[in-house]
């Protein structure tokens, strides 16, 4: 057994979404969690390989192995992960979902007050945590696989291309991919990952739902919504998104500037309205 793809991230750049539609292909098996993170977050992975293929179970008829953990392009933070990824699987397929940076800032923002990682307010979390910049400096991020796998093995998705364009990025995935793209649903909603106006659950009550999720799941909807209420603050529910200030925009638009014309190249495509 071998995992065949990854979508590597960015972070809130739909990789939620693409992991719900790559879930429905029948010539897919996606991992039972979406994000996995073995490569970023289990020490000595060779040891323990076998506990990764645990969370595969391969589909009647199906071709492809895949997951999706967003912390594979968390560099600097986490260490070697695309020489981990290629010791692993040298032909492994990389899937990098993109997202206009300052868009991308403020749904990472979202998400860690959200989740209760953070108290502070956009412009202090921005300013104080280098690492969501970072997140979005989309080429930094790449190089040490396109140095291992090559240009051929990466595939780039803008997050605008596939809001606006879904069936088109659909059809390049399945390409990409080498799969039959009639089955990839038209009628999926992208947003599978929402963060206005929705209660999301702090890492701790996360994991006491995730234990009793079998029992919840017996009691009617508006019963599991209460239980959320009761462990998540209104104050951490967003019915607007954040705007950030001039100088908070300008310092991300500086950190990716001088990456724009190599992530250019390899996407083929205008860029230049990111650091307006």
């Amino acid at each position: 057994m071998k995992v065949d793809f990854i979508i590597i991230g960015a972070m809130k750049a739909g990789t939620t979404s693409l992991y719900e539609l790559l879930k429905e292909h029948p010539q897919i098996s996606f991992s039972k969690i979406k994000e996995t993170h073995f490569f970023s977050q289990t020490s000595n992975w060779q040891k323990n390989i076998a506990s990764y293929h645990k969370l595969f179970s391969e589909k009647e008829g199906g071709k492809l192995l895949g997951e999706a953990s967003t912390s594979y392009a968390f560099r600097p933070h986490y260490k070697n992960v695309a020489e981990k990824i290629y010791n692993y699987n040298p032909d492994m397929k990389i899937i990098y979902i993109v997202r206009n940076p300052i868009d991308r800032s403020i749904s990472h923002y979202m998400h860690s007050f959200s989740k209760g990682y953070t108290k502070l307010t956009i412009d202090e979390e921005i300013k104080s945590r280098e690492h969501i910049i970072q997140v979005s400096r989309y080429f930094y991020q790449i190089e040490p696989y396109l140095k291992l796998f090559g240009k051929e093995q990466i595939l780039f998705i803008d997050f605008e291309d596939f809001i606006k364009s879904k069936k088109e990025v659909l059809d390049k995935l399945a390409y990409f991919l080498n799969i039959d793209k009639k089955p990839f649903s038209t009628t999926h909603k992208l947003h599978a990952n929402p963060t206005l106006g929705v209660i999301k659950l702090s890492p701790k009550f996360g994991r006491f739902i995730n234990w009793f999720e079998p029992v919840i799941k017996l009691f009617p909807e508006h019963f599991r919504f209460l239980v959320k209420k009761m462990v998540v603050s209104k104050k951490r529910v967003f019915q607007e998104k954040p705007k950030m200030n001039v100088n908070t925009k300008q310092a991300i638009i500086e950190a990716i500037k001088p990456e724009i014309p190599e992530l250019e190249k390899l996407m083929g495509k205008d860029l230049s309205k990111w650091i307006r």
